[in-house]
């Protein structure tokens, strides 16, 4: 066997240990998400809505066929969605967002009940949520400037609400019917 083979066979050696290394403990360590509670995610959509001078309402609606429970923190019914930055404001004609002035936040876990919101198949609930200077120093020269609304994120836990157990908040990530997944939602041409 030349060198050039065995340096090869190493090589081949090597990246299948990896693989099989990988996948065993990826097994192992974290349970596989339920294939139909992955859609639970996809199946809230996020709306925006101008609720009035210097108001927003942010929306979830459940869009699927199944109640669905979710965690509130980092969401848009989260009260301080603004001041976590879940919000931006991005003036017409521009690609940059309003400077805003962001918290970060720890919270205790696992999260209460009333950190949790069931949805009914075809439901929304919504926060309305008022801009200030203290998150928005610019809040006044941007009155009567159209401008886009985005809310984006990572839902932090959402289940089938029949499926859901309040025992599963103690191991939020590691419960194989906790889903998570992304949401975005824009709202252009509004004046704040």
């Amino acid at each position: 066997m030349s060198r050039s083979q065995s340096t090869a066979l190493v090589f081949v050696a090597v990246a299948l240990l990896f693989l099989f290394w990988k996948n065993s403990a990826t097994a192992d360590s974290y349970p596989l998400p339920d294939p139909s509670g992955i859609m639970a995610a996809t199946q809230l959509e996020v709306s925006i809505r101008h609720a009035g001078e210097r108001k927003l309402a942010l929306g979830v609606t459940n869009t699927g066929d199944q109640a669905l429970t979710l965690i509130t923190w980092n969401s848009p019914l989260d009260p301080i969605a603004f001041k976590l930055g879940l919000v931006e404001l991005i003036p017409a004609g521009s690609s940059e967002p309003v400077p805003m002035n962001t918290i970060q936040v720890r919270r205790k876990m696992p999260p209460e009940s009333d950190s949790l919101a069931t949805i009914q198949p075809g439901e929304t609930k919504e926060n309305v949520l008022e801009l200030d200077t203290r998150v928005v120093p610019s809040l006044k020269e941007l009155k009567g400037k159209k401008m886009t609304v985005r809310c984006k994120g990572t839902w932090m836990g959402v289940w089938v609400a029949d499926g859901f157990k309040n025992e599963e908040l103690e191991k939020i990530g590691s419960a194989e019917e906790t889903q998570f997944g992304d949401f975005d939602a824009e709202l252009k041409s509004v004046e704040l």
